[in-house]
């Protein structure tokens, strides 16, 4: 699973923003279900490497599209005020809306990747911790047969 690639890349043409944007949403549902499909079959996606990494992927994949599609809607509400557009009239206001939404998912999204991504550092660094304690076990283990034998090499003397 760790070979899979989630999502896809593409641009938004801002000359047919309406389509861009339709395709980007269609390709973020895409990307939603790859990684249901890949977390399907764990038990708890959250506790594994692998789940953390499908998820991680698919919030890289759906970021990327998002950030797209903000940079898009900004660059049409740029060109159209450049083009004499009201800010103050209906369209621009939907459209700095729209902005807005799209803002507000992005930055969701790349909080929820700072926090997976946060989760499988912690879940590396617990079984980096839990093999330096099984390590120290081993030498106090060693230690204790030591001390037992020189025990049993005195009892053995009495």
């Amino acid at each position: 699973m760790a070979n899979e690639t989630l999502g896809a890349s593409f641009s938004i043409d801002t000359t047919d923003l309406k389509a861009g944007l339709a395709q980007a949403n269609r390709m973020i549902r895409e990307s939603e279900s790859e990684f249901k499909a890949a977390a399907a079959g764990m038990d708890d996606w959250a506790a594994s490497e692998d789940g953390l990494n499908a998820k991680i992927q698919s919030l890289n994949s759906i970021t990327d599209l998002q950030r797209k599609k903000v940079d898009a809607l900004q660059s049409e509400y740029d060109r159209l005020i450049a083009d004499g557009l009201d800010p103050s009239s209906k369209a621009a206001v939907e459209l700095r809306t729209k902005i807005n939404n799209e803002t507000a998912a992005l930055n969701k999204n790349e909080a929820e990747l700072k926090k997976q991504t946060q989760a499988l550092q912690d879940l590396e660094d617990g079984a980096e911790d839990a093999g330096d304690a099984t390590d120290e076990m081993g030498d106090k283990f060693s230690g204790l047969k030591a001390a037992g034998g020189i025990a049993a090499g005195a009892i053995a003397a009495v």
